[in-house]
């Protein structure tokens, strides 16, 4: 069977006139003739020369269609390829997108969420928050926030330090750390971290130089706590609505609670104690009543105006802000009604002492100081039968305070009871004794 020259390809009987394959003009070939005699040599190295060029040309082309034919093979494995990119892209991208969308409904929750009433469910939901992304450093500071309100120390400082970890430019984080380690009583922790908050937020600097403040009327240092609260006040913005601060809140056994700041009330109210605590009872009254102008239903103000002005010796001014704070807050007045009862005991406004004790034990039968006082009053008034009954109420509540047991031993003494005076002053002297040695020598003098 013949082949063509060129391609080598095999032809069908009789020879067409054009190979199939390469187009080769078969028809006008001399090989194909019958025989080669008939051609002159010239001719046949003429055709000779012609077969190798084209077959060259042919070979040529067929390496190049085959190198197209192997990109083309390439090219569709790359876009095979980069589509399942693309797609595993799109499904990641939505998947991301919808992580997002479920965190911000968890962000959403959380802000409708009573902090005070639902403080553990609030905090779940930053949790949620977070695991569905653990690089956002707002929200280990959102969660901290609330672990450090419930006193929760060391899982503050986790959160805290995280989100230090995240971003370390974040100054607020220093001022969260700061709150944490005062909690801890790691004031000059604390007090580093102030000072780091106050360098990198320059515009929020008030709120460290007020938690550092507070720090400094803990530890007694008056001076440095009225700079930094005069610092406060001058860098506190007029308007404040959106911050929270924290602070020392004895009334609830030392806890830390977030407060909404909407006035400078809080820091003149605060500069002021520290003006009492340096015995500059004049300058404390000035910051008293401005923190009352700028806040009239603040209760706190009156009564810490009210304790001032007790002492300057002002009585009949005080029981006027004592009386102002029980009116704004009746349903919390027992301690402010023992204190006002206690000023009028002291000017031997004996009747209206009693009213008010009466008062307090009326509002919270639980209180014992205004049983002893009552107790007190009664002494001084001569019934002594009243008192007794009163200072044993007191005991019964509160078994351990020696003073309670001396006074009731006094009152039986002037009814003639010689032998329970004597059980009493006795115990009421063991009491005092393992009092001063547990509380390292403090004048239990009231």
């Amino acid at each position: 069977m013949k082949k063509c020259p060129i391609c080598n390809m095999e032809l069908s009987d009789p020879v067409p006139s054009f190979c199939k394959q390469c187009a080769w003009d078969l028809k006008n070939d001399p090989t194909f003739v019958a025989s080669l005699d008939v051609i002159p040599d010239e001719v046949l190295e003429e055709h000779r020369q012609r077969v190798q060029i084209d077959r060259r040309n042919w070979q040529r082309c067929k390496m190049s269609c085959d190198h197209h034919k192997e990109i083309d093979k390439q090219l569709q494995a790359a876009h095979k390829k980069l589509s399942g990119i693309e797609s595993q892209d799109k499904k990641q991208n939505a998947q991301e997108k919808e992580k997002q969308n479920q965190k911000k409904a968890w962000l959403k929750k959380a802000e409708d969420i009573n902090e005070e009433l639902h403080g553990d469910e609030k905090i779940k939901c930053y949790t949620n928050a977070i695991d569905l992304d653990s690089n956002d450093d707002a929200v280990y500071i959102q969660r901290g926030s609330l672990y450090l309100a419930k006193g929760n120390a060391e899982e503050a400082i986790m959160d805290f330090s995280k989100a230090k970890e995240l971003n370390s430019k974040n100054g607020e984080i220093y001022y969260a750390l700061a709150a944490t380690y005062a909690l801890k009583k790691e004031f000059e922790r604390a007090i580093e971290a102030l000072a780091k908050h106050i360098e990198m937020s320059p515009e929020n600097s008030w709120k460290s130089f007020f938690k550092r403040g507070e720090i400094y009327i803990d530890q007694s240092e008056f001076d440095k706590a009225i700079s930094d609260f005069t610092n406060a006040i001058e860098l506190q913005p007029n308007t404040h609505n959106d911050l929270f601060l924290f602070f020392y809140d004895k009334k609830r056994g030392g806890f830390y609670k977030r407060v909404k700041l909407k006035s400078k009330y809080f820091l003149y109210q605060k500069r002021g104690i520290a003006h009492h605590g340096k015995r500059d009872y004049d300058a404390a009254i000035s910051d008293f009543t401005k923190a009352i102008e700028l806040n009239p239903k603040d209760d706190e103000s009156f009564y810490l105006r009210g304790k001032s002005y007790i002492s300057k010796g002002d009585n009949y001014l005080s029981i006027a802000d004592f009386t102002r704070a029980i009116d704004l807050k009746p349903e919390q007045s027992y301690l402010l009604l023992t204190i006002r009862g206690a000023t009028y005991s002291n000017l031997n406004d004996l009747d209206r002492a009693v009213a008010d004790f009466t008062k307090a034990i009326k509002v919270n039968n639980k209180c014992v100081l205004a049983y002893f006082f009552r107790g007190k009053s009664y002494f001084k008034n001569g019934e002594y039968d009243r008192a007794i009954k009163d200072f044993t109420k007191a005991i019964k509540i509160e078994p351990r305070d020696g003073l309670q047991y001396l006074h009731r031993g006094l009152a039986y003494e002037k009814i003639g009871q010689k032998l329970l005076m004597h059980k009493d002053f006795d115990r009421g002297e063991i009491l005092l004794e393992i009092s001063k040695e547990e509380q390292g020598g403090i004048n239990h003098e009231r």
